[in-house]
């Protein structure tokens, strides 16, 4: 209640300012950590320490990326075919779509959201008379919003925050229903080193290094910044596409491949044994004997009681067997048809694979409606700068997609 009355006064730029600020920073590596998973950057698998030699070579090479294919075969079924407004097709939104290059820019979209958890739009006035407004997708690292207490999917507030690297200084925007406060802070290492913290003493003009340097009104009346929540179920900082559970069967199948990699690494050469023998190298207590292997070598020593012998090979078979278990449970977990994540599908019918696909297209399905009403909150907004009250207002709007079902020549 004490923040609802303190942003009622003159001070609530600077704290809005300080508290969007705080929570952006505080995801950062949340984001991070969420875009490795996607890039197949994993944490590194850890091993038996004795293996350091072979590890330092080998873990990275066990990472294989079932996060990125499971997102894919989400978001490359996913695209915005039209739009409805009043009912019908509307003419004048796919306008809009297209002058800002929406077909490439909502895969951007739909892409980061489903990496990142969120995604956010930013629609800004035409730049010329009689053009149609600007649709910017913006990365959730660089923004925030504040929800409505009363109303969770409008917000009250919104912040844009970036380095203006021509001048190597931090601008941070607040966006609020009737107006635009731009403040300037200090270069990035510097905002990194400072006390973010919120200081209601000194927070009117110089709020923790930012000045305010120009406000402007907001000719639409609403918050321009709108956040796409890529699975809304899980709250304000929301999830990744595989982040509930899917991580970590992932890191689960890097540690097996990295235990096979080290195997198959120290058993490339058969390893032998020798006993009775003793060094050929100066006189006294006999040294472990040193062999160099090669095709062309010959093992040779002066015991007459000499043994050599072979070691047994280790048996891949339970870690081949092991890993593709994993898949096979990162596939039900993640509702990913296992076709997508193996190259061994045999005498698969056709009906078989779409039946295994039904899971997947129910969530894409799930995924295009909170998608969908992101980008329709988007051309609301960009109908409001046209002063179309009665197509921003239309509580039938409605997002068009082209079908993610795969359907055979006689179903179609």
């Amino acid at each position: 209640m004490a923040a609802l009355s303190l942003a009622l006064t003159d001070d609530r730029d600077g704290y809005y300012l300080h508290r969007l600020i705080q929570r952006l920073m505080h995801r950062q590596r949340a984001y991070q950590v969420r875009e490795d998973y996607t890039t197949g950057d994993h944490p590194l698998p850890i091993g038996d320490p004795r293996y350091a030699r072979a590890l330092n070579y080998l873990a990275k090479k066990a990472r294989t990326n079932y996060v990125g294919l499971a997102q894919s075969a989400v978001t490359d079924r996913m695209r915005v075919r039209a739009f409805k407004f009043g009912g019908e097709v509307s003419e004048e939104a796919m306008k809009i779509w297209k002058a800002n290059n929406m077909a490439m820019n909502s895969q951007i979209a739909i892409k980061k959201a489903s990496s990142l958890s969120d995604v956010y739009a930013l629609v800004s006035p035409p730049r010329e008379e009689g053009g149609q407004p600007v649709i910017t997708i913006e990365d959730p690292r660089v923004c925030i919003v504040e929800p409505d207490p009363l109303d969770p999917l409008q917000a009250v507030v919104g912040l844009k925050f970036y380095e203006d690297f021509a001048i190597n200084k931090v601008i941070a925007i607040l966006y609020y229903p009737e107006k635009v406060v731009i403040f300037q802070g200090p270069g990035m290492v510097d905002f990194l080193q400072r006390e973010t913290s919120y200081n209601p003493e000194n927070i009117v003009n110089s709020a923790g290094g930012f000045k305010k340097v120009k406000t402007f009104p907001n000719p639409i009346g609403k918050v321009p910044l709108i956040r796409g929540p890529w699975q809304p179920e899980y709250g304000l900082q929301g999830m990744a596409e595989c982040e509930a559970g899917g991580w970590d069967i992932q890191d689960r199948i890097n540690k097996g491949i990295l235990d096979r990699l080290v195997v198959m690494q120290s058993q490339a050469y058969r390893q032998r044994w020798v006993t009775g023998a003793k060094s050929l190298k100066g006189s006294g207590k006999a040294k472990h004997l040193t062999f160099d292997p090669g095709a062309d070598m010959i093992w040779a020593v002066v015991d007459e009681g000499a043994q050599f012998g072979d070691f047994a090979q280790a048996d891949l078979k339970g870690p081949l067997e092991a890993t593709r278990d994993d898949v096979g449970d990162f596939s039900a977990v993640t509702q990913t048809p296992v076709s997508y994540l193996t190259n061994k599908m045999v005498n698969v019918s056709g009906e078989t694979l779409t039946a295994a696909q039904a899971s997947l297209v129910s969530k894409i399905k799930t995924r295009m409606d909170v998608m969908g009403w992101f980008f329709e909150q988007v051309m609301k907004l960009c109908f409001l700068y046209q002063g179309n009250t009665e197509l921003a207002n239309d509580i039938e709007a409605e997002t068009m997609w082209v079908d993610p079902e795969m359907r055979s020549m006689t179903e179609i």
